[in-house]
C-alpha cells in the first residue's frame, strides 16, 4: 500500500517537473521574441530619426533655391512640412529615450538566457531521475521541484520586463507541433504568417511611416505645387 502511495506521489511530482519546464520553455523562448522586437524597435526608431533629420535638411537645401516670388504656396508647403518633420523627430526622440527599448531588450535577452539554462538543468534532472534517482530517493523529487519553482520565480522578479501576448503568439507558431493538435503544413504556414504579418504591422508602422509614406507624401504635394505655381530654380 505504501509502496503503492510512494510510486502515485513520484508520478504527481513528475508531472509537476515537466509542467514547470515546460512553462519555462514558453517563457524563455517568449522572452527571446520580445528581445528581439524591442531591439528591431529600437534599430527602427534611430534609423527614423536619422531619416527625418536627412529630410528636414534636403527641404532647407531645396527652398533656398525657389524664386520666392512666384512660389507662394510652395514656400508655405516647405514651412509646413519642415514644422512636421520637426514635431516627428521631436515625438520619436522622446519615445526612444523614454522607452528604453534597446536596454530592455537586452534584460530580457539576458533573462530568456537564463531560464533556457534552468530549462536544461530540470531536463538533465529529469533523465537522471527517471534513470536512478527514483530508486535511490523517491523523496527526493519534491525538494528539486521546490528548489527549481523558486529558481524560477527569483529569475522571474530579477527582470522588471515581460514579454508581451505577441511574443508568446510568434513562440507558438514558430513551435505549431507543441501547440497545435492539427499536423497541416498549409494551415500552419498561414498561421504563422498571419502572427508575423500582425507583429509587422503592429510594431513598425510608425516607422514604415516616418521612412518611406511621409516623404513620398511630402514629395508629391511639393512636385503638384512647384509645377501648379511654375515654379523656377535659382541660377
Amino acid at each position: 500500500m505504501n509502496g503503492e502511495i510512494s510510486k502515485n506521489f513520484q508520478e504527481k511530482q513528475l508531472e509537476a517537473l515537466r509542467a514547470l519546464r515546460r512553462t519555462i520553455w514558453i517563457t524563455g523562448g517568449s522572452r527571446f521574441y520580445a528581445a528581439t522586437r524591442l531591439k528591431r524597435k529600437n534599430i527602427f526608431s534611430i534609423t527614423s530619426i536619422s531619416f527625418l533629420s536627412f529630410y528636414s535638411i534636403v527641404l532647407s537645401i531645396i527652398q533656398t533655391n525657389i524664386n520666392l516670388v512666384n512660389c507662394f504656396i510652395t514656400i508655405k508647403l516647405f514651412t509646413i512640412f519642415a514644422v512636421v518633420l520637426s514635431i516627428f523627430i521631436l515625438v520619436l526622440s522622446l519615445l526612444e529615450s523614454s522607452q528604453d527599448y534597446g536596454i530592455k531588450g537586452d534584460r530580457l535577452y539576458k533573462n530568456a538566457q537564463k531560464l533556457t539554462k534552468l530549462h536544461r538543468k530540470i531536463e538533465n534532472y529529469e533523465s537522471y531521475y527517471l534513470d536512478i534517482g527514483s530508486q535511490e530517493n523517491p523523496y527526493e523529487l519534491e525538494d528539486v521541484l521546490k528548489k527549481y519553482n523558486k529558481k524560477y520565480n527569483s529569475l522571474l522578479i530579477e527582470c522588471p520586463e515581460n514579454h508581451d501576448t505577441e511574443d508568446y503568439e510568434l513562440f507558438k507558431a514558430d513551435n505549431p507541433k507543441d501547440f497545435f493538435t492539427e499536423d497541416n503544413k498549409f494551415n500552419n504556414f498561414i498561421r504563422v504568417s498571419r502572427i508575423f504579418i500582425k507583429s509587422r504591422i503592429s510594431n513598425d508602422w510608425l516607422y514604415v511611416f516616418c521612412i518611406v509614406i511621409l516623404p513620398l507624401i511630402i514629395s508629391y504635394c511639393l512636385y503638384v505645387a512647384y509645377h501648379k505655381e511654375n515654379c523656377q530654380l535659382l541660377n
